[in-house]
């Protein structure tokens, strides 16, 4: 029997992300889910962010490049501080997840509430679940692989 299906072509697109976390917050140092509270970095996460720079620059050096930001301030003070002259575009899908009633909680808190508690598998109430936050990073991904970035200056 003739195989009626019509052939299959695929288009590679040759892709490289490089994601870099934001710097400290406040938060992060007590442990406490943070996803659309807008915290700035802390004086050491701006340290961090750049130290950072030397090795972006390097792993980008001569090639075309694109900067995405979460619309979050940590995420910008951190896109600034590593690559301060690239264009960032600020682009909210990809921003942090939103933990909804956890937000601002640490682990325990919530474990002591809901004793076996797994973000991945039990998401959060009033919060985006796991597979809201990866078909927002599907959106963003998809047309991000047929941009071709502006030349970067940095």
């Amino acid at each position: 029997m003739p195989d009626s299906a019509a052939p299959v072509t695929w288009t590679v697109i040759e892709l490289e992300l490089i994601i870099v976390r934001h710097g400290e917050t406040a938060w992060t140092i007590s442990g406490q889910y943070t996803g659309a509270t807008d915290l700035p970095v802390t004086p050491d996460g701006e340290r961090q962010a750049a130290l950072l720079r030397p090795l972006v620059e390097c792993v980008v050096h001569g090639r075309d490049a694109a900067v995405y930001s979460s619309p979050r301030q940590r995420a910008l003070q951190t896109t600034k501080l590593v690559v301060p002259d690239a264009a960032a575009v600020v682009e909210p899908l990809i921003a942090e997840c939103d933990y909804g009633a956890y937000e601002g909680l640490t682990p325990d808190q919530v474990s002591s509430s809901r004793p076996g508690w797994d973000i991945w598998r039990d998401g959060c109430p009033a919060g985006e679940s796991t597979r809201a936050v990866g078909r927002r990073a599907d959106d963003f991904y998809e047309p991000a692989c047929r941009r071709r970035p502006e030349r970067s200056s940095w």
